[in-house]
């Protein structure tokens, strides 16, 4: 998870050699080629709502004379988009052991999932 605004950091590894490595997005877009030994840093930021979304990176060596197969892909997720969720509870934040509750998510976007973390 990434605040809106801040830049995170991606490294590409592998276990060979590459001299180059490329960071692409799930939706195809590929970002600039940076040149290393065994890994390279790709900064992201300041991180808006279009940096969200997973990422896989692969390598390319002279040697081998193709692009690597494509890393396991890593989830970004930029938080700070949308206004803060409310929750409440019904009948009410107080009941007795065994009694049943129900917690209400509320937000003032339209928003098709919510996430209740304990």
């Amino acid at each position: 998870m990434v605040p809106l605004g801040q830049t995170v950091t991606l490294q590409c590894h592998f276990h060979s050699p590459l001299k180059i490595f490329r960071l692409f997005k799930t939706d195809g877009a590929g970002l600039p080629e940076l040149h290393g030994n065994h890994f390279n840093n790709f900064t992201l930021g300041p991180v808006t709502r279009e940096h969200a979304g997973s990422y896989t990176c692969s390598g390319f060596s002279k040697s081998l004379l193709r692009l690597s197969r494509h890393s396991d892909p890593l989830q970004i997720v930029v938080t700070g988009v949308f206004t803060k969720p409310s929750i409440s509870a019904h009948p009410g934040p107080l009941v007795r052991a065994g009694e049943n509750v129900t917690l209400c998510c509320h937000s003032s976007m339209l928003l098709d999932k919510f996430i209740l973390h304990r």
